[in-house]
This record gives structure tokens, C-alpha cells and sequence, in this order.
């Protein structure tokens, strides 16, 4: 499928979420390079309550063919072992990532959820990205000021983020 076909698709997918993602889709499909598909999707769900606006974009760019890799990263603190008991963080991580792949399940895309325990999220992303062999990083920009874990991620991804 050509570029211009992929825009299309991925336009219309995201037409029934809300018009600012019509309008991410169009620059999306606009960056050269991204229009090739199937796609390997890194999602990571950092803070978000309902993850359903990232997971749609990701499953409209990652294709009929693609993956979405949903991630929520459980930060600890220096202080404690990356095996401290996080009973309350991980009960969190498995609900927010079961509301994700329902979403992935209605778009059709195949749904591998990771749970990481990390340092700092920007690094734990990246290697997942690298690991998963992810074309595009798909992170919410948190409104008008971007996270710090987002601006980490911005400006050490050696691949493409889009922040939604």
C-alpha cells in the first residue's frame, strides 16, 4: 500500500477519537518513512488513566500486521531493590493494561503488555523499544507541558516518538 493509502487508513481509524488525532495523523503520515507497514508500536502508559486515545493512534500506525507494545513502567526509588514489593503500583499496571488491550482487541492488532521495573522510565522505554525492535514510540504528551519521562525520551530515542 502507498503512503498516500496508509494516511488514509490511519485517518479514518483515528477519525472517531477526536480531530486533533486526524490532524496527528496527516503529519504522521507525512514523515517520511512512516507510512511503511506493519510497524512494531512501543506505547508506554506513564501516568495515564485511560489509555484509549494512545492505543488507538499506535493500532492505526501499527497495522493490521503490526504489534502494540503497551509498557507501564514501575519507577523505584534508588533506595529500594527493583524487587521491593510494588503490590499496589502492579495491581495498577495490570488493570491500566487490560483497559489497553481492549482496545487493541476491537482494532484488531496484535497486544503484548510489559510491566517494567525500572530506575527511570525513559531508559526502561528505550530498551523495550530496542528490544521489541519498534519503528515508532507512541507517549502521551501529558497537555501543554511534557513530562519529564516524555522529554527523556524525546531526546535520547535513536527512532521516531510522537507525542500525542
Amino acid at each position: 500500500m502507498s503512503a498516500t493509502g496508509w494516511s488514509r487508513l490511519i485517518q479514518t481509524s483515528l477519525r472517531r477519537v477526536d480531530p486533533f488525532s486526524v490532524l496527528l495523523a496527516g503529519l504522521v503520515s507525512s514523515v517520511e518513512g512512516v507510512a511503511a507497514v506493519p510497524h512494531n508500536v512501543v506505547v508506554p502508559l506513564l501516568g495515564s488513566p485511560d489509555p484509549k486515545h494512545l492505543v488507538t493512534i499506535a493500532c492505526g500506525l501499527a497495522g493490521d500486521d503490526g504489534t502494540v507494545d503497551a509498557v507501564v513502567v514501575i519507577e523505584l526509588s534508588p533506595l529500594l531493590p527493583l524487587d521491593a514489593r510494588m503490590d499496589e503500583e502492579e495491581a495498577a499496571a495490570r488493570r491500566l493494561l487490560a483497559r489497553a488491550r481492549a482496545v487493541a482487541d476491537a482494532s484488531g492488532v496484535r497486544f503484548v503488555p510489559h510491566i517494567v521495573r525500572a530506575r527511570e522510565a525513559a531508559s526502561a522505554i528505550l530498551e523495550l523499544a530496542e528490544h521489541e525492535d519498534a519503528e515508532i514510540v507512541v507517549a502521551d504528551g501529558g497537555g501543554r507541558r511534557l513530562p519529564r519521562a516524555e522529554r527523556r525520551l524525546v531526546r535520547r530515542a535513536p527512532d521516531r516518538v510522537i507525542i500525542v
